[in-house]
């Protein structure tokens, strides 16, 4: 069984499926306006002083890790 786990700790190459998102309404707007919605797919490609770059729907997003640490992901493979 997996458990649920900030889109902060996914280490590079690892991918998860998005299930809520627990951020403050300015940060939900935008990630929502980026497409991270519940059931989204995402693969940490790289980390690097507290950014990371994620593969979101075909588009490669940087975001601060503080910031997405309200972003609860299950881990899965990526097809």
């Amino acid at each position: 069984m997996s458990c649920l786990r900030p889109l902060a700790d996914l280490a590079e190459n690892e991918s998860a499926r998005v299930v809520r998102l627990d951020t403050g309404s300015r940060l939900l707007q935008r990630f929502t306006d980026l497409g991270l919605i519940e059931g989204t797919r995402v693969r940490c490609l790289h980390r690097r002083h507290g950014m990371a770059a994620y593969l979101i729907r075909g588009a490669v997003i940087a975001v601060r890790q503080t910031d997405c640490t309200g972003i609860l992901t299950v881990s899965e493979a990526m097809s």
